[in-house]
């Protein structure tokens, strides 16, 4: 299904809750105020998945894995629906059934503060012998919930939407993958045709309630960011010509904000090999890319599945990709929260675990949970 409204079409919630029930793949998404704010939703009803880059002769959603060695997940969007659910629409949907087995919560996994410590100190000694420039280190927050099913998942898609109007905000389940819902500042590849737009989103910084910035920016987050933009300008020159790149600006993104350098290009080559020399950028990844992830590897205690991948919605030649940030994972009785920041050689330690923390408040004060025990620790409530 495929319709694009700024409001929310009568039936949604019913048909996302279905969809969740009777393991039908679905995506439910609204394009950031800046880019027209429009909604989608699109369905599988053949119950189908397929893997791959690139190629879409359908409309659809694609939602890849931080890890770039794995092909993404599409989901074709075959019931298509022009606004609100009609009554045959609902029908047609509700006969979609499929049987499926329910994603686990991880028993283990989050990173207290000393095992960050220890990551966070590993990294380091890297960046000091010259091996590395910067690494994303990620951690996960695992807390419980109060439904032990997923009729309360479509209720967290709406206070992302309306809370976020400047991020995309996403919802989706493929099953055997799981459910996964966010609100992502960071656009990876807006191309149209040859056409591309992109950004370099690196740094962060808390805001006050009136958008200003509590801490100034410092040497560290130019760095950080630098490398960013450093990085995706040599990769669309590569790829591509008429690069042109915009000033640095602070970009805000809810409680916090970043650093962000805009590019737009040319290209003749194709959204396969664009995305192969993008994915993963230092944003998320670090520098350079072949170590920053051996590294990540060695340290990291859990699994980054969908975290740090990218996702968005597809078409012929068309594709509006965003970074899998600010995002949580769904699971009966509990959700999990990824977040993440980038270190290099002026990292703290105590700034890079309140980054973490404040980038993960971002999803919680949104979802209601406003103290989760200490800040730095969300003791309370958690699993």
């Amino acid at each position: 299904m495929n319709f694009y409204k700024k409001y929310l079409p009568v039936g949604m919630k019913e048909a996302v809750t279905h969809c969740l029930d009777s393991f039908v793949p679905f995506y439910l998404y609204r394009l950031p105020e800046r880019e027209g704010g429009r909604l989608g939703f699109g369905v599988s009803l053949s119950g189908q998945i397929e893997r791959k880059t690139a190629d879409f002769s359908v409309p659809g959603f694609v939602a890849a894995p931080f890890d770039s060695e794995e092909e993404a997940y599409f989901i074709p969007g075959e019931f298509e629906c022009e606004g609100d659910l009609t009554d045959k629409a609902v029908r047609d949907l509700k006969d979609a059934v499929f049987s499926g087995i329910r994603m686990p919560c991880p028993e283990s996994g989050d990173m207290d503060k000393e095992a960050y410590r220890t990551a966070f100190e590993e990294i380091m000694r890297r960046i000091d012998s010259g091996v590395l420039e910067k690494v994303v280190l990620s951690r996960t927050l695992t807390l419980k919930r109060g439904d032990s099913g997923f009729s309360d998942v479509f209720s967290y898609w709406e206070l992302l939407r309306k809370a976020y109007p400047h991020a995309f905000v996403f919802l989706y389940f493929i099953p055997g993958k799981g459910v996964w819902a966010g609100a992502s500042p960071e656009l990876l590849l807006n191309y149209t045709k040859g056409r591309v737009k992109t950004m370099a989103l690196a740094g962060t910084r808390p805001v006050s309630f009136e958008g200003e910035l509590l801490k100034p920016w410092t040497q560290k987050e130019i760095r950080e960011q630098g490398v960013v933009r450093d990085y995706i300008r040599e990769v669309l020159e590569n790829h591509g010509r008429s690069v042109e790149m915009s000033e640095t600006r602070t970009f805000m993104a809810g409680n916090i904000c970043h650093l962000c350098t805009d590019f737009t290009a040319l290209t003749g080559d194709g959204l396969e090999s664009l995305l192969k020399a993008l994915h993963p950028t230092p944003a998320l990844g670090g520098f350079p890319r072949k170590e920053a992830l051996a590294c990540i590897r060695e340290v990291e205690v859990h699994e980054r599945k969908f975290y740090g991948g990218y996702l968005g919605p597809v078409g012929k030649d068309v594709a509006r990709l965003y970074v899998n940030i600010r995002s949580m994972e769904l699971f009966p009785g509990a959700f999990r929260l990824y977040v993440g920041g980038g270190i290099n050689g002026d990292s703290v330690f105590e700034d890079e675990w309140e980054e973490t923390s404040d980038k993960a408040a971002t999803l919680l004060n949104v979802l209601g949970i406003h103290s989760v025990g200490d800040k730095a620790n969300f003791n309370d409530n958690a699993r």
